[in-house]
């Protein structure tokens, strides 16, 4: 990363592997989650396959350190039987959401303008 910001980059972002859908590699995302926190970069895992472990006691330390990151991806359809489509999205930011996929225009009604 000192490489990149002397070139005139900035990281803004690192992503860690929660399973891969081949091999079901794990990346170590706690030892990534502390290199995320010290050069304080969004963590993002995608988990979209092995995210299915927390829900299994004996499997949860795979994913040891998922809990500090600030976006999670999880593909319910992977281990839910649930249509294709069902991607998750999870992140702590709670603004974040809200932020990215609002729309404001005038012709458009305001927050806690009740339609009827």
């Amino acid at each position: 990363m000192q490489v990149d910001r002397a070139a005139g980059y900035t990281p803004f972002l690192i992503i860690a592997t929660g399973g891969t859908t081949g091999a079901g590699a794990i990346d170590p995302i706690n030892e990534i989650a502390n290199l995320a926190e010290r050069e304080h970069l969004w963590l993002h895992v995608d988990a979209a396959y092995g995210g299915a472990s927390v829900f299994a006691p004996e499997m949860l330390d795979l994913l040891h350190g998922i809990d500090r990151a600030d976006s999670i991806t999880f593909d319910a359809h992977k281990w839910m039987s649930v249509p294709m489509g069902a991607g998750i999205y999870i992140t702590r930011h709670k603004d974040i959401l809200h932020r990215t996929f609002s729309i404001t225009a005038d012709y458009m009604p305001k927050e806690g303008l009740i339609w009827m």
